[in-house]
């Protein structure tokens, strides 16, 4: 399974660090693009260090950083996705429970994100599986600050991610969940940022 992940960064230089090199353990063949939403702290001299794209536009909207880090991805023709945002550090032997989730996962499964977050309102906890030996909370919504998911899938929700805006996630998943598709959780990272949307400037 060819695993592409995509790192979307703003002005978190030090976070960026712990993300990359978390990546960079990974004990499967990962490739790695890199996409700078318009960073000023040096991550941008970072991203570019790695073959990265710097965004020198004049929108550094969630949704535009989002379209772009697809695009590069894409390019790689992948079999899995994996979207991060620059402030989320991964476990050891994260790669290998992923891609046995995803080798087992039936169409059902449409996003799986790697961090638990607490149970919000908003997003309580549906129902617990066990997928490809790995045990998976179904929940209502998945943070789009970190995301897996088919290439495939894509061509359905990339065009509900506007390109000047900061909010796509949530408009996402009701739209998956409507179709009575699932978003499920594991524990296969931290989220290690301030609490805010990792791209989001300002």
């Amino acid at each position: 399974m060819k695993v592409v992940a995509a790192v979307l960064s703003y002005n978190r230089r030090a976070l960026w660090k712990r993300t990359v090199k978390s990546l960079d353990l990974s004990t499967l063949p990962l490739e790695l693009v890199f996409y700078d939403n318009g960073s000023s702290d040096g991550t941008e001299e970072l991203v570019a260090q790695r073959g990265g794209v710097c965004n020198k536009t004049g929108n550094h909207t969630i949704g535009h950083g989002v379209r772009a880090a697809m695009a590069l991805a894409l390019k790689r023709r992948p079999d899995l996705l994996l979207l991060t945002g620059d402030d989320y550090e991964y476990h050891d032997r994260w790669l290998e429970r992923l891609v046995a989730f995803w080798g087992a996962a039936s169409p059902k499964v449409a996003i799986c994100t790697l961090s638990i977050e607490p149970a919000y309102h908003w997003s309580p906890v549906i129902r617990t599986k066990v997928i490809g030996g790995q045990v998976v909370l179904v929940r209502r919504t998945v943070p789009g600050a970190n995301w897996s998911f088919r290439p495939e899938l894509w061509r359905e929700i990339g065009p509900m991610v506007p390109e000047n805006s900061h909010k796509y996630d949530h408009r996402i998943c009701a739209h998956l969940n409507a179709q009575g598709r699932w978003l499920c959780a594991l524990p296969l990272a931290e989220h290690i940022g301030e609490g805010r949307r990792s791209w989001q400037r300002g």
